[in-house]
């Protein structure tokens, strides 16, 4: 007997996952196993028909301790999905707190592979999907790509033929913002599935449902689709690696404030002051994503007079005043009701002036203070 204990944060998410449109018998799903597992250069270095080997770029950590020139033991999530009926899939989640909107693009290392003694797969045969969310049924932002299978090549395995570059997810993070705009504008429900075609990779989908937003991705799910309609299962392993944001969103910000004081001889003083905050602002030991999402503007206007000085001294009058009127502006860089759609995106798709002009007073908050005292 052998008792192996691997520690994982995924798990495997028990809810079907369907696709719209497709009946399947209730019985059909206990037929279908799945299995999640992890693959690691140290226990698998020498499995077959792939044995594990590190994805292009990547290199072992060094680990600083007693033994020297020691390295970590790289691994990747294994997926092995078997009899995986035409439009059923299968996957496993992770619940996260991210605000992906300082990114760039979203990456990972995609390895699909043949199980021996059942039926080959085709290019595209299977799918692997991502959904970013804050769940997996009513609100997600979901990207398909279509699967190679690995091929041996003169009986060895060599990094560019276990992690095919075809079966990279390598996306921009804009597209689902603009497959939201483009929704809203072709008037679609917010409870029925948008897609459309990857514009760099046409092979690939992008899917909508619900009002998901990068700014709060509360959960990240990965999953295999049988999506080829065939009418036969299909069995596959697949692997998945290094799941990663890339590129960081740079903008330098600025900001800045004036002040003038005035004094009126006797009569009294003025005192005016302004400042401006950018998008993008923060102090120079604030991660990129500390930094401003909104843009500030305040100024304050008060003044101290003494009004008996309008009349004459004889009448032995003392009437000091004061009056003061500020106010904060503050405009966020993405719209408040879809965190994820720049504000500036969202007028300019609004062709109608008065309703532009509503939404962007509901997007600010004003602040205003006027008083004045005798």
């Amino acid at each position: 007997a052998r008792l192996d204990l691997v520690r994982n944060q995924w798990r495997r998410y028990l809810r079907p996952l369907t696709l719209p449109g497709i009946a399947i018998p209730s019985e059909d799903p206990n037929n279908t196993t799945f299995d999640v597992n992890g693959v690691n250069i140290e226990e698998n270095g020498s499995r077959t028909p792939f044995n594990y080997v590190l994805p292009p770029g990547v290199q072992r950590e060094q680990v600083i301790g007693s033994v020297t020139n020691a390295q970590q033991n790289e691994q990747s999530q294994s997926l092995r999905v078997c009899n995986l009926l035409d439009g059923d899939a299968r996957g496993i989640y992770k619940i996260v707190n991210l605000d992906m909107r300082v990114y760039e693009r979203l990456k990972m290392f995609v390895h699909a592979e043949d199980i021996a003694s059942e039926i080959p797969n085709d290019p595209g045969d299977v799918t692997l999907f991502v959904r970013l969310g804050s769940d997996f049924e009513s609100n997600y932002y979901e990207y398909e790509i279509p699967l190679t299978m690995s091929q041996e090549i003169n009986g060895t395995s060599v990094p560019e033929n276990v992690w095919l570059s075809d079966n990279d997810v390598d996306f921009p993070l804009n597209i689902l913002r603009n497959l939201k705009t483009e929704r809203e504008l072709n008037g679609i429900s917010l409870s029925d599935i948008y897609e459309s075609n990857d514009p760099e990779k046409p092979n690939n989908r992008i899917k909508i449902i619900g009002n998901p937003t990068l700014g709060q991705v509360k959960s990240v799910m990965i999953g295999v689709r049988n999506k080829k309609d065939d009418g036969l299962p299909r069995c596959t392993e697949v692997w998945v690696n290094e799941l990663r944001l890339t590129g960081f969103d740079e903008r330098g910000g600025f900001a800045g404030l004036a002040r003038l004081d005035v004094q009126l001889a006797d009569l009294g003083q003025f005192t005016a002051s302004g400042s401006f905050q950018s998008i993008g602002f923060g102090s120079i030991d604030q991660k990129v994503g500390d930094r401003a999402r909104e843009q500030l503007i305040t100024y304050d206007l008060s003044g101290n007079f003494k009004i008996d000085k309008l009349f004459p001294e004889k009448w032995g009058l003392n009437i000091p005043f004061y009056a003061q009127y500020s106010q904060e502006i503050s405009t966020p860089e993405f719209d408040p009701y879809q965190l994820d759609v720049p504000l500036t995106d969202r007028l300019n798709s609004i062709p109608d002036l008065n309703m532009r002009d509503s939404v962007r007073q509901a997007a600010r908050t004003i602040r205003t203070i006027s008083s004045f005292n005798f």
